[in-house]
């Protein structure tokens, strides 16, 4: 059935009929296209105005409705702003029914770069691409859209709308068109980034998409995947833009994902990045398709740890919020079945070393035997290697010397964050940071000698050789021994 879309002839007399842009669509759902219908006896020429855009699905040759063993077609010429109007026409040529094709009246020529604001698509061109959308054609909307989406033209909130809900995040879609609309949102956010009042996506969305228990209406976790890829794209975009600007109070993470102002949304951040982390370890790796499953949620996992850290920078105090979120993690590891190999995952994956320092100072200060009243400091972390121990992994079995092993990671990783933490100012906020030129400001905890570094070292040795009752193996003694070089070469005495 042709649905009318629109174009007049313009003209006046009634000798001439109006020139109409149909939807068709072939037996073959992938070889349908949309094509001109011309129903001209006597033909006026006719001007139409497409804003400079080539439509290849458009340039081709189809007849009109044969009457009396004829055929007629349109050729349709391309027009840019800078061309006159008479250059500017559609020929109407005779030709036979089986010869199918369009061609121009001139070749094409290359569109000089044009470096003037950018402007909202045309009304003809939103046309266009609505009519495809009303016939939930999705092929014809990506198609047009892929021609119309430039640095000059962008498309307007509704139709980016439909780009991510009507088709990348439609379960019944085929995995070729919603990559295709994931990247007509990337090439858009590139060439006219979005704000906080442009955005096509709500916290509702992403919380539909990441919790969304029915089968038949759950997303596909290649698709989920690109979600979040876009809209990490967006809120990193517009966060370097404010920043810049120094308006991060502004900026779409602050309205997102504001520890101080959206903290429930920032829970379910911590919520889904937890559970990206624990389906990862879900899969077997010999089995391909399995996986490809796991490489998708250790993907999801990276993008969700990404945006943790927009949630830890938008903030004027980092420290406070990294205070908040370390406390959830922490409970949340606490809740869950000790897991060591979901620990040292959540730890190494983690974008902010500020955050780093402060989940592993609480998690091993929970596992100290004796509590002591130290900021952290070099000190600290001396304490926890002589009297921390962790608890047994179910995945250990008889091999007990893991935890150990593990308590020695934990504390390299300690010590590694916090210097970065120190040397890099990370307790000022993003905006103060980089005008600080002064030297990091250690304290008197921070003075470590070489006697205590030996002594706790020692304690380490001693602890694990009476829960064992047998020494460590020796790539873990030769990291222990890596560890106190490395304090040494840092002591301030």
């Amino acid at each position: 059935m042709d649905e009318v879309i629109s174009l007049s002839s313009g003209s006046s007399s009634e000798q001439d009929s109006d020139i109409e842009i149909v939807g068709s669509y072939s037996n073959e759902k992938e070889h349908s296209v949309p094509f001109i219908r011309a129903e001209l006896l006597p033909v006026t020429p006719v001007l139409v105005d497409i804003t400079g855009q080539q439509f290849p699905l458009l340039r081709q040759r189809y007849p009109r409705r044969v009457k009396r063993g004829q055929s007629s077609t349109i050729e349709i010429i391309d027009l840019n702003d800078d061309l006159s109007s008479d250059s500017t026409h559609m020929e109407q040529t005779q030709t036979g029914a089986e010869n199918g094709h369009v061609e121009s009246s001139s070749e094409d020529e290359e569109e000089e770069e044009n470096y003037s604001p950018a402007e909202p698509l045309c009304r003809q061109s939103l046309s266009l691409v609505n009519s495809t959308i009303e016939e939930n054609y999705p092929e014809g909307t990506l198609q047009l859209l892929s021609d119309l989406i430039q640095p000059r033209y962008y498309p307007p909130l509704d139709i980016t709308a439909h780009l991510l809900k009507g088709i990348l995040l439609d379960p019944q879609c085929a995995e070729v068109l919603a990559l295709e609309a994931f990247n007509l949102l990337m090439r858009t956010q590139k060439y006219h980034p979005a704000d906080t009042s442009t955005i096509p996506w709500d916290w509702e969305l992403l919380a539909s998409v990441m919790t969304e228990k029915d089968e038949a209406r759950r997303i596909r976790s290649e698709a989920r995947c690109l979600v979040f890829q876009y809209v990490l794209r967006v809120l990193e975009d517009d966060f370097q833009f404010k920043l810049r600007m120094l308006k991060l109070h502004l900026s779409v993470a602050k309205v997102m994902l504001s520890c101080d102002q959206k903290f429930r949304q920032v829970r379910d951040l911590l919520n889904w990045l937890l559970e990206a982390a624990k389906q990862s370890f879900c899969y077997s790796e010999e089995d391909g398709g399995q996986k490809s499953e796991q490489n998708l949620c250790l993907k999801m996992l990276l993008i969700l740890q990404r945006m943790l850290l927009l949630a830890m920078e938008v903030d004027r105090s980092p420290t406070c919020s990294c205070n908040k979120l370390s406390q959830e993690l922490c409970n949340s590891l606490n809740s869950s079945t000790p897991c060591r190999q979901l620990r040292l995952l959540l730890l190494s994956t983690l974008e902010s070393n500020l955050l780093r320092c402060k989940l592993l100072e609480l998690l091993l200060d929970q596992a100290c035997s004796q509590k002591r009243q130290l900021p952290m400091s070099f000190q600290l972390l001396l304490h926890f290697l002589q009297t921390s121990t962790l608890a047994p992994d179910p995945s250990d079995g008889s091999e007990k010397w893991r935890r150990w092993d593990e308590l020695l990671q934990l504390v390299w990783m300690l010590m590694l964050s916090y210097e970065e933490v120190m040397t890099g100012h990370l307790r000022c906020s993003i905006t103060e940071r980089f005008t600080l030129t002064r030297t990091p400001l250690w304290t008197q905890n921070d003075q470590i000698t070489r006697a205590a570094i030996q002594e706790a070292a020692e304690t380490f040795l001693s602890r694990a050789m009476k829960d064992l009752g047998h020494a460590l193996p020796s790539k873990t003694q030769e990291s222990l021994s890596q560890l106190q070089e490395y304090l040494l070469s840092i002591s301030f005495s």
